[in-house]
């Protein structure tokens, strides 16, 4: 799955009137990524379930599609308390965001 959403990040488009702010998005989600996994480490999954909701629901306008499918699994991860699962996703997201910030330089 990870390697088929990386091949589509060619593909992925901002809406318009939100390219402006796509670095700062990015910038952000860096910055989640890193409490993501302090949540994690923690087994705090309804806060790491929580801020992945919120991820899955505001990515796709800013051209961010494959952190939408990332996040909605990883939604589905901490909803069973799936540790390796979620551990795994969560790199995923870290994999998919180094990728699409290559892009956006």
């Amino acid at each position: 799955m990870i390697n088929e959403i990386l091949a589509n990040i060619p593909n992925e488009k901002t809406l318009d009137g939100l390219q402006e702010f796509v670095g700062e998005f990015y910038s952000d989600r860096n910055d989640e990524l890193s409490q993501m996994r302090e949540m994690l480490k923690e087994k705090n999954y309804e806060e790491l379930r929580a801020m992945a909701h919120k991820w899955k629901g505001f990515s796709v306008p800013y051209g961010f599609n494959g952190l939408e499918t990332l996040s909605r699994q990883l939604e589905k991860d901490c909803e069973s308390m799936d540790y390796g699962a979620a551990s795994e996703r969560i790199e995923q997201i870290s994999d998919y965001l180094n990728a699409k910030g290559q892009t956006l330089h």
